[in-house]
């Protein structure tokens, strides 16, 4: 079957862009290789404990983006948190004017909520991409220990530095890699840790969010004053650029004490590896955003790239260019 439009990549741009596409009337079909559709809006849970570890929150400037955050609202997928968070020194409270989102089922709610106005077999997880080629006038994906598939179109939202080892055409390849080199991105490390609720509580007072200025911490949150865990004392700690590029290879254990340390927290759970876990994101956020929302590479047959590394970074980033995407494939 020759589908309209293939999607690489589950994330909010990818399924923004399948919606539009889906409602045009087009076939589409969104390919992940992970678990689970989301990318780096993701949550997690240690027990009963209840962590985002990816996106843990957003803010809406566009006039089309609100409009959407509005229905999300009012379908109860998000929820105000607050208009901004202190500093590490506790005395700024970052307060700028514009709400702070979450999702009250932890961010991965947004992603449930794209995913279900989608039909089920349309979005394919464990599924790896491993090549991009064109067949005259469509595409043909291989798919790792699956049958390929073909497409009239294809879009490509990943994340920009993995996007040159899709494409088998030289030309293409080399595309992706000029955009990829201009973008960059900042790496993280997310550690989730069970803490003392005291300790927790002191360290991340309400709303619940605290900003770091390194060198270590970019960001911590306690996902119980939060609203998502009903476990208390169950924090996020975000390391910050510098430190990520460091010690992005370096042992788990010394990571997590540095952060640990960093965030004011006691290092005695450390001991007990059932209460903490280490994410590493090697591609956290687009330091240098492309101006356009999305990157046509292809006329015949057509081939795009979006994602938060055009446009603008983070949640409605994503969101916009992935409608935007959607758009110029059904035009």
């Amino acid at each position: 079957m020759l589908m309209d439009v293939a999607i690489v990549g589950a994330g909010i741009s990818g399924l923004a862009a399948a919606q539009v596409v889906r409602a045009s009337g087009k076939s589409v079909a969104v390919f992940d290789k992970g678990r689970a559709p989301g990318g780096r809006i993701a949550t997690r849970r240690i027990g009963a404990a209840v962590f985002d570890h990816g996106a843990q929150f957003f803010t809406v400037r566009d006039d089309g983006f609100a409009t959407t955050v509005l229905q999300w609202q009012a379908s109860g997928v998000v929820a105000p948190w607050c208009h901004g968070f202190p500093s590490s020194d506790g005395e700024a409270t970052g307060e700028d004017g514009h709400v702070r989102y979450f999702c009250p089922n932890g961010m991965t709610g947004i992603v449930k909520h794209l995913s279900s106005d989608l039909p089920p077999d349309s979005i394919l997880v464990d599924h790896k991409i491993t090549k991009i080629s064109s067949q005259g006038d469509h595409w043909c994906i291989d798919v790792e220990n699956r049958p390929s598939v073909r497409a009239k179109a294809v879009l490509v939202t990943a994340p920009a530095p993995q996007t040159p080892a899709f494409f088998s055409d030289d030309a293409l390849a080399e595309s992706c890699r000029m955009i990829a080199h201009d973008v960059q991105f900042d790496p993280c490390l997310a550690l989730m840790i069970l803490a003392g609720p005291s300790e927790a509580a002191a360290s991340f007072p309400a709303p619940g969010g605290r900003r770091f200025d390194g060198p270590v911490l970019s960001w911590g949150a306690d996902n119980h004053c939060k609203g998502i865990s009903p476990v208390a004392g169950s924090v996020t700690l975000h390391s910050c650029p510098e430190f990520s590029r460091a010690n992005f290879a370096a042992d788990d254990l010394v990571v997590a004490h540095e952060m640990v340390v960093a965030a004011g927290l006691s290092t005695a759970t450390l001991g007990d590896p059932t209460r903490w876990q280490l994410k590493r994101w090697r591609y956290a956020i687009p330091a240098n955003p492309c101006p356009d929302r999305y990157r046509q590479i292809s006329s015949e047959p057509v081939a795009a790239l979006a994602g938060d590394a055009f446009g603008g970074p983070r949640i409605e980033g994503a969101w916009l260019s992935g409608v935007a995407a959607g758009k110029f494939l059904t035009r």
